[in-house]
Parts: C-alpha cells; structure tokens; sequence
C-alpha cells in the first residue's frame, strides 16, 4: 500500500530502493541534506502515510493548475486549506520542491508547493533547504533559496547576489521576489537595474520585490516605473505608500512627506485604473495621514482628485473620497453627495433603493439617525413583498453603532437568520460585543442564555 501511495499518488522520488520513474533518469544527489530530507519523509510517510494521502487527495488535481489571473484567488484558498491541513504536510511539500519529471504540471505543483510552505512554519527544514541550494536544477535552487529567505541567515546576502549574476535568465524572477521576501533594504540597489531589463518577467518581479523592501526614497524610480507599466504595478505602488504611511522614522512617509504625497495624489488622479478596493483602501490612507500634511504637500491638485472620484459610479469610492476631502478641511464632498442623493430621492420616493442608497452615504458619514430613517423607509416600502433580509441586518448594524442593544436584537429578528449569518454580523460590527449584557433578547438569540 505504501509503495503504491509513494509512486501513484505523491510521486516522491527514490524513496524505495531501486525505484524510479518510468523513462527517467535518477536525480544525481546534490548533498546528504537532500538524502536526509528523503529518509525522514520516508519515515514520516511510513507511519502517517494513509492520514496524509486522504487528507491530501482532494487537492492533488489543484496543484497543477497554472497560478493565473483566472485561477489566483481559488488557488490561494486551495492552498490556505492544505496548509491548514496538518504539520507534517511540509514534509511532503518540500520532497515535492524537486519534481519527478521537468514537463510543466510537475514544475507547476513545485511551484505551488512554494506558495503552500509560504503558509507554514519550515524552520526546522532550513537545513534540508540549504542543501537544495546545490541542486543541479536552477529551478530547484530559487525555490528553496525564496523558502530560505523567510530567514536571517548568515552569508545569504552574498549568496543572493551571486544568484543573481549566476542564475539563467527564465531563473531570474524567483531569485528578484526572495530578495523582496528577504526584506532587506541593503540590497535594494540590486534590484533597480532589472526595472529596465527587456524580460517583462524580470521586470515584474524587481517592481514587486523592490515594493516588498522600499523605503520612501524608492518611491520615485518606482513610480517611474509604474508610470510605464499598467494597473499591476499601480496597485503595489498603492500597496507600498499605505506600508511607507505606518513606517516610523526616515524610511517611511516622514523621510520624504513631498514625494510621499506626489505619488499619493497621481494615484488618486488615475483612480480609474485601479480596482474599486485598492482605490478605496488609498482613500482611507489619506484620511489616515496628517491633515496638515495633506494640506501642506498635497494641496489643491489632491482636493481636485478627490472632487473627480465624487462622480466615480462606486458609491463606496464616493463616499470614501468625500471624507478624505472632509479630512483636509473641505466640506463639499459629503454636500455634494449627499445633495445628489436627495435629488434621487425626490424623483423615487416611492421606490426603496432610493433610501438605501441615501442611507448608505448617511451610515459612511457617521450620520446614525439619518441612515436609520433611510433604512426604516426602505423596510416599509418593501413591506408590501418580501424585504431584503440585509434592510433588517443594516437597521441592526446602525442601532448597536448608537448602543441600542434592544433595538438591534428586534432588527435581527425580524431578518431571521442562519447561525452563519449571525457570526457573520458578530465579526463585522465589534460594537455587538458591549451589548450582550444589556439585552436578553440579543444573548438567546445568540445562544448565550
């Protein structure tokens, strides 16, 4: 059975005696690190085999998958519940680090075993990493060097620098993101001359690992950078400036406040080209900045961006942008939404996405009573169908913003909702916590009572 387990379902290479792949000519042995490595997996395997083959069966098929565009975000969920999995899973993952055979799926699942022992805790395998540095393989030795880098080593400076000289080109970009994971701003001069190598991989991989370990004085020759890319690179610029904002000291925003800010205000200028998140998130950063500062650096060019995202057709975006404009001292924003919105209102009154609309903007503005209006409004004009359960759960949301404990036990009542949709609300209002013990009501329908 194990035999079987080894050679048709992890494919783990010379773990028997005399086995190896069909048409395959054995791996030479780069050190007895690599050896090592194997005996221990074969022993875990030995014992743990059955528990690990089950655990990982449904996931095998996944790991082949190109990690795309289309398929990063079900790979990355895919790839969280393996590493959840168990402890020993790393085992297995690093023997799979160097693959049976070099046709691309074999080179895929390598590849995502990397990004699945991002997740885990490979402390105690850095001396069988170490060794896979001498692996014949250039594919196997970025691999376990990008692993390598989640620690300080001694010498591995060098050792990253010689990779770069000495790595084949296709090698490069896996060599460029370690030195982003390494996290070492010493080393970002290495990375600034692939920002203008022709391989558009090289290039990718220097903008990410140099937003990865970038202090303030970076950011210029990445927003040049940036400026001839297109939305990716854009969006690890935003990335980087709300990291550079919490940074303290001269490697962050105070380092450098004027070129912080000219980088701040083109990206808000070119909102358009970021997703709805990422602009929202660089929305928040401003509001998150000193207002003075914003003043003083960004000036009217950022007042006049953000007065362009009022008419972005993300309300959230909106909202978000008239805030920032409230944070530096200028009250049109939330005016002119709000103004807009009861224009909307006026011509729908009768229609209850009017007044969730206008209540959303009220609930961002920290305007309680109002969007509570708004959302009661809303509930009576869909009274005559069945109401959107979400009208009772934002009704609830605003009554434990305002501590009203039993109103908000009645608004979730009347949603009637699941046991999940109940710890959903519980994560996302924290305020509901301060209201159990004021409201039997709320602690049985919570089962506390």
């Amino acid at each position: 059975m194990l035999a079987t387990l080894l050679a048709t379902l992890l494919s783990l290479p010379g773990l028997q005696a005399g086995e190896q792949a069909p048409d395959t000519k054995p791996a030479a042995e780069p050190d007895d690190g690599w050896t090592a490595l194997r005996k221990r997996v074969a022993e875990r395997l030995a014992a743990d085999g059955k528990r690990l083959a089950k655990a990982l069966e449904p996931y095998l098929a996944d790991l082949a998958l190109e990690y795309s565009d289309k398929n990063k975000e079900y790979l990355d969920k895919r790839f969280d519940e393996i590493a959840a999995l168990d402890p020993d899973v790393a085992l297995v993952l690093v023997e799979k680090l160097v693959p049976v055979r070099r046709d691309r799926p074999q080179r895929r699942i390598a590849d995502a075993c990397v990004r699945i022992l991002e997740r885990l805790d490979v402390a105690p395998l850095q001396k069988e990493l170490r060794g896979l540095l001498g692996h014949e393989d250039p594919e196997v030795r970025g691999r376990a060097l990008f692993l390598l880098t989640g620690f300080v080593h001694a010498g591995l400076d060098d050792t990253l620098q010689r990779m770069l000289r000495e790595m084949p080109p296709a090698e490069l970009p896996i060599v460029l993101r370690s030195i982003g994971r390494y996290g070492r701003a010493e080393l970002g001069s290495f990375l600034v001359p692939f920002l203008e190598r022709p391989e558009a991989a090289q290039r990718d991989a220097a903008f990410e690992a140099l937003c990865r370990i970038a202090t303030v004085k970076d950011l210029a020759v990445l927003h040049q950078a940036a400026a001839k890319g297109g939305p990716a690179e854009l969006e690890r610029l935003a990335v980087l400036l709300a990291r550079l904002q919490a940074v303290p000291g001269e490697r962050g925003f105070a380092g450098d406040p004027a070129l912080f800010f000219k980088v701040l205000v083109d990206l808000v200028d070119k909102g358009s080209v970021l997703s709805r998140d990422r602009l929202v998130d660089v929305l928040a950063l401003v509001r998150r900045l000193p207002a003075q500062a914003g003043k003083d650096q960004g000036g009217q060019p950022l007042l006049d961006a953000l007065d362009r995202l009022l008419e972005n057709p993300y309300p959230e975006v909106q909202f978000e942008a008239a805030l920032a404009m409230e944070h530096l001292g200028q009250d049109d924003g939330t005016r002119k939404v709000l103004d807009r919105l009861n224009q909307f209102v006026r011509k729908n009154r009768r229609v209850a996405y009017a007044y969730v609309q206008r209540g959303r903007a009220h609930e961002a503005f920290g305007h309680w009573n109002d969007a509570l209006r708004d959302y009661k409004e809303a509930i009576t004009l869909s009274s005559r169908g069945r109401v959107d359960p979400n009208l009772y759960f934002a009704a609830a949301r605003i009554e434990a913003l305002k501590g009203n404990a039993t109103g908000c036990a009645r608004w979730l009542e009347k949603a009637e909702p699941t046991p999940k949709e109940l710890a959903r609300f519980r994560r996302e209002v924290p305020e509901l916590e301060a209201l159990f013990d004021k409201s039997t009501a709320l602690r049985k329908l919570y089962g506390l009572e």
